[in-house]
């Protein structure tokens, strides 16, 4: 692992762009809240919202509208 400060609102930007064909032709409404940096892995983070974005986005497939929300809870 490769610990350093993350800005997790870049890397659903990234992964967003990378999953832009995922989004062609359907009105899907992303919605990015309050994502504080944190400290950890940029790759496992990725994958983690590659993973969480990418199912968001197959499982609303079928819905005329849809809207994916991306935040934190405390």
């Amino acid at each position: 692992m490769a610990k350093r400060i993350i800005e997790p609102v870049d890397i659903v930007r990234a992964v967003l762009d990378e999953l832009r064909g995922e989004q062609v032709g359907r009105r899907v409404k992303i919605e990015i809240g309050d994502l504080p940096p944190f400290e950890g892995d940029r790759v496992l983070m990725k994958q983690i919202f590659v993973n969480l974005l990418g199912n968001a986005l197959k499982f609303t497939r079928g819905r005329e509208k849809s809207v994916i929300e991306v935040g934190r809870r405390e």
